[in-house]
């Protein structure tokens, strides 16, 4: 081994998660900086857990629908028979499929949803009736799903009957009256509460269909609130109602039932965050009783933008996905959906898409509270995962567990024109570790899932110096596994310097023997989990030919980008992609000392354009390019940042990284 080989830097284990956000040097101990289809649980980074789906079928056909609109909402609905369906809106259908979820879809041919945009699903709990004298009479409570979609009028069913509200008066009061036209609506505080517009309207106690409360003398109409109303939610003890426009969140306290109160009560309705709101519908999700959304500025909870009043800065949570984040179609910011499961908060968001093609993840316990590095169970990102493209979340109760899904407009399968998706349901977290999906005749495929690490800068002592190689400790390996592992400086493109193919026999771990001998012992012959510790290939300092080294990615002698080849500088972060099972412990780098610069240079100007690509390698123009701002390019479609695509006839993100679809 060279004398000049100087002291390893190694990284890992990785408890406090990813970190994009600050300059890569500056990224602190237990941070890595992106990983894409991973968990972090224990500073292990892990494959994450696999997506099965539940194929969107009608009557036997493939659910292929075009880009508009895309489908619409999910929910999880428990009738009162202790029935759990699964509904969506494709289209302009609502569809359900009873647990155990196999099987075709069914369409309620009753309901029809005009819109274009999100449906709302709100489960409700009718307790009395109304007759049409206005007598009420007790019932046994009934749970009734409520649609809205701000165009059609509100649908309910109640897992046998379906129909559309009349929300029409007979004047000066009495007829219908039922639940009007909303584009959100919330269950809270017995009542059915409707956002129309800037305004909310809440129904009859006890009686989510009715609305002829409002027409008496005494008991209140409408509230009205500063715009347009994007969303609504209950607070986590369920006293109060969260209304958010977008740049205002307001609460109203849903749990004071008197109607004829509301007026005279002090802070009933008020403005809790003045330039905080929400971007849509379902940008909006519960973990563990805290509330969590979306706002144009970032991700934020409730504990937070309480904070607000006693601070001059509001902390958005989402700043460690600065990559993710950067690249959001501000256009489609609406579209922001969250969800929730355990110990997980999943934010999906239109990145390098159209589609919702990132869901950030962050674990609320990556770590035991107090044993760590003194860690005091703050959470921390995963990074993102990939392969469907949620539109909206559900989590809820299913036989018992609590399970979590999302209805995603997929990439489109091999050979399908870009106009065709194919929307189907998918449950996440599930207990493998790999993606069960189906193929194009709909039989079932397992598909290994393909992820990414990539670490901090490693070595930063703000000296030049030779990457010479790296290790790498994996754990926790699971049948076949693909390895490459590539190096980059701070500046440049990635280079491969590993590429493995690891087998693990895939044994079922678990007891062979199904009796205990005569003699009491327990014969116990269970595989372990295996482990590999892989060294990449050495690095030289020189190369005999221009052709034969960094020259032909990095462009010294053409671009100049950097004075140096690839492999010196002054830190280097490691890139481990594999697609398969398995996890990391830690990453090891080792360096060759190098002297440092000692004389200036009389620096060149720049006088043509000059790209480099995500390899690092670098191209040359002729001239200089004048800058072209595209009127298209913060709409779906972009003829200018797609190069070669015409207006009109490709999307303007496409990620086609991962798809969970075979």
């Amino acid at each position: 081994m060279p004398s000049t080989l100087i002291a390893p830097a190694e990284d890992g284990p990785w408890g406090k998660g990813a970190d994009s956000y600050l300059e890569p040097t500056q990224v602190g101990k237990g941070y890595y900086r992106w990983g894409v289809n991973v968990t972090n649980r224990g500073g292990i980074v892990r494959t994450r857990p696999g997506l099965s789906v539940i194929p969107f079928t009608w009557e036997g056909n493939p659910g292929q629908v075009r880009i508009e609109p895309p489908p619409r909402g999910i929910t999880v609905f428990t009738d009162r028979f202790n029935r759990t369906y699964l509904v969506i809106c494709v289209w302009q259908q609502i569809f359900y499929l009873r647990y155990p979820f196999v099987g075709d879809w069914k369409w309620i041919p009753q309901l029809t949803f005009y819109g274009d945009g999100p449906v709302c699903f709100t489960r409700c709990i009718q307790s009395v009736s109304e007759a049409a004298d206005g007598s009420l009479t007790d019932i046994n409570p009934i749970p009734i799903l409520m649609i809205q979609d701000g165009v059609s009028r509100c649908g309910m069913w109640d897992g046998d009957s379906a129909r559309h509200l009349d929300p029409a008066k007979a004047k000066p009061y009495g007829g219908p009256s039922e639940a009007p036209i909303g584009q959100c609506a919330e269950w809270s505080g017995n009542r059915y509460w409707v956002a129309v517009g800037s305004r909310v309207r809440a129904s009859n106690l006890l009686n989510p269909t009715k609305f002829t409360e409002e027409n008496l003398i005494g008991e209140g109409g409408f509230l009205q609130f500063p715009s347009r109303i994007t969303a609504m939610a209950n607070t986590s003890d369920f006293r109060s109602l969260l209304v958010y426009t977008d740049f205002t969140t307001s609460s109203l306290q849903s749990s004071l039932l008197d109607r004829t109160q509301w007026a005279t009560s002090t802070g009933f309705q008020a403005v809790i965050f003045q330039g905080i709101g929400c971007v849509g519908l379902n940008a909006i999700t519960t973990q563990w009783g805290l509330k969590w959304w979306y706002s144009h500025d970032g991700l934020i909870s409730l504990d937070e933008g309480l904070r607000a009043y006693q601070s001059s800065k509001v902390t958005y949570r989402d700043r460690e996905m600065s990559w993710s984040k950067g690249n959001i179609a501000t256009a489609f910011k609406n579209q922001i959906a969250l969800g929730s499961f355990e110990n997980l908060l999943f934010v999906s968001v239109p990145s390098g898409d159209m589609f919702n093609a990132h869901t950030w993840v962050m674990d609320e316990a990556p770590l035991d509270t107090q044993t760590y590095w003194g860690f005091f169970g703050l959470p921390a990102w995963s990074g993102v995962w990939e392969g469907v493209r949620p539109v909206a979340w559900a989590t809820g109760p299913v036989n018992g567990v609590n399970r979590t899904f999302c209805l995603s407009q997929d990439y489109p399968s091999s050979g399908w024109p870009y106009y065709l998706m194919q929307n189907n349901v998918w449950e996440a977290v599930t207990d493998t570790r790999v993606d069960n999906t189906v193929d194009a005749s709909l039989n079932k495929v397992q598909r290994p899932i393909s992820c990414s690490l990539e670490t901090k800068l490693l070595g930063y002592d703000g000296n030049y110096k030779f990457f010479r190689f790296a290790e790498i400790y994996l754990d926790n390996i699971e049948g076949e596994v693909d390895l490459t592992v590539s190096y980059a400086p701070r500046r440049g493109g990635y280079k491969v310097v590993l590429q493995k193919h690891i087998v693990s026999s895939d044994w079922i771990i678990q007891n062979p023997t199904t009796q205990i001998p005569v003699d009491g012992t327990l014969i116990f012959d269970a595989t372990r989990p295996q482990s590999r510790v892989v060294r990449t290939i050495s690095e030289a300092k020189t190369y005999s030919g221009p052709n034969s080294g960094d020259d032909a990615f990095q462009s010294v002698q053409t671009s100049a980008n950097v004075p140096f080849p690839r492999q010196k500088d002054y830190a280097f972060s490691v890139l481990v992609q594999w697609t398969g099972r398995m996890s990391i412990a830690s990453v090891r780098a080792y360096f060759d000392a190098e002297e440092q610069e000692i004389e200036g240079i009389a620096e060149q100007n720049e006088t043509t354009d000059r790209f480099v690509d995500i390899n690092g390698k670098s191209m040359i123009g002729s001239t200089l390019t004048p800058y072209i701002v595209d009127q298209y390019s913060m709409t779906r479609y972009s003829n200018t940042i797609t190069g070669t695509a015409m207006l009109g006839t490709a999307s303007l993100w496409v990620d086609p990284q991962y798809s969970s679809m075979a």
